[in-house]
């Protein structure tokens, strides 16, 4: 009888120190994570020896249980977000609609993005270069002109014309 109260003692402190680490306001907005981030700006909540995604957890806290084959998927699609009632479980499938629905595609071209300018390259409102200028700097590179230079000259960061030259970009 003892191992189970120690059990629920362990999840009880479990659960007060993630909830610790959440802001909430109210309770319709997002309940963002205020511990660390994993690279892709998910909360991350150490389990143990495992870090988790925080959202999972909350998801875990709130309906008592986990789909180990499902995504836990954001319906504010806020990745800090925890607030149990903007998650839900689904598919990779699913995930991927939700995401071409809202528009939330790498193509930069999707209208929520170019309205809300969130999109890349020269869709995006506050682009930098134009594919003329792009020319014009593979142009000088081939002259001799170096990347700091050419940085400087068309306002962006040496690595931007770095990965011009390279071909990563503006291939």
């Amino acid at each position: 009888m003892s191992s189970k109260i120690e059990w629920i003692q362990k999840v009880w402190k479990l659960e007060k120190r993630f909830w610790s680490y959440v802001n909430i306001r109210t309770p319709t907005e997002c309940w963002e994570w205020q511990g660390g981030l994993f690279q892709n700006g998910y909360g991350q909540f150490r389990v143990g020896r495992t870090k988790q995604k925080a959202h999972r957890i909350s998801f875990l806290l709130y309906k008592k249980y986990l789909p180990n084959d499902k995504f836990i998927c954001h319906h504010c699609d806020n990745p800090k977000c925890v607030n149990p009632t903007h998650l839900f479980d689904g598919t990779p499938k699913d995930n991927s609609q939700d995401r071409d629905i809202k528009g939330r595609r790498g193509d930069g071209g999707s209208k929520m993005k170019i309205l809300t300018g969130m999109c890349r390259g020269i869709n995006n409102p506050a682009h930098k270069l134009t594919p003329y200028k792009v020319h014009e700097i593979l142009t000088m590179h081939s002259q001799g002109y170096k990347a700091r230079y050419l940085a400087k000259k068309f306002n962006v960061c040496p690595s931007t014309i770095g990965n011009i030259i390279h071909g990563r970009t503006w291939k």
